[in-house]
């Protein structure tokens, strides 16, 4: 019988052990997540913050088209446009006689988001416009957006391109694209990141564009 209990007692210690350990882990584990997620969401308000704080750091220019920001904390907020036509070429274009001029059509992409310490992309809104024009306004015009997540834990939540905004005549037609992004952990969203551009373009060809990031 003593050696009964003994097996028995042995047996029990082990078990007791054993789960003190995987319970330990399992805190751990818990812990590990809750500091990751505590990471990401102090990461969004400093992106913002930093966003904001680089906006004139970030204009682009066909002549400059990419430009980014390496932040102290190693992550990077990045900027680019791609024109169709060169400024020169609008200009040039817009000094022709109407009748040179005719209807032209056009095409813009912009694209704005942030890299990792790796250099590697986490979230980008890319955005094109087209639109025709004939140098007295602008004929039409269609916005298209992807919301890109690239990173681990990322996901798109929802993206959407406003109605283009018509000035009078038709001289400028404005959009909104903007896609919301979600960390995610184990399928619980934890936090959101919301990148906005808008493209505006004009009658005679020329274009402008603005990029926010909002918690």
């Amino acid at each position: 019988m003593k050696k009964i209990k003994s097996i028995i007692v042995t047996a029990s210690m082990l078990f007791t052990f054993g789960a003190a350990n995987a319970m330990a882990e399992e805190h751990s584990a818990v812990s590990s997540q809750i500091e990751q997620v505590q990471q990401e969401k102090n990461l969004v308000k400093e992106l913002v913050t930093e966003f904001n704080a680089h906006a004139d750091e970030l204009i682009v220019t066909p002549e400059e088209p990419y430009k980014e920001v390496k932040l102290s904390n190693g992550y990077t907020i990045f900027a680019e446009i791609t024109p169709s036509n060169s400024a020169s070429d609008i200009s040039s274009r817009a000094n022709e006689a109407p009748s040179a001029r005719a209807q032209q059509s056009k095409e813009i992409k912009s694209t704005h988001g942030f890299k990792n310490l790796y250099g590697q992309i986490v979230v980008q809104l890319v955005t094109t416009t087209k639109w025709t024009y004939d140098f007295d306004k602008v004929l039409n015009g269609t916005t298209t957006t992807v919301g890109e997540p690239k990173m681990l834990g990322w996901g798109l939540k929802w993206k959407d391109v406003s109605d283009p905004f018509k000035s009078a005549y038709d001289k400028e037609w404005e959009w909104t694209a903007s896609a919301m992004f979600s960390y995610n952990v184990s399928g619980v969203e934890f936090d959101t990141l919301e990148l906005i551009t808008h493209h505006r373009v004009k009658y005679n060809g020329e274009y402008a564009w603005k990029y926010e990031f909002v918690d």
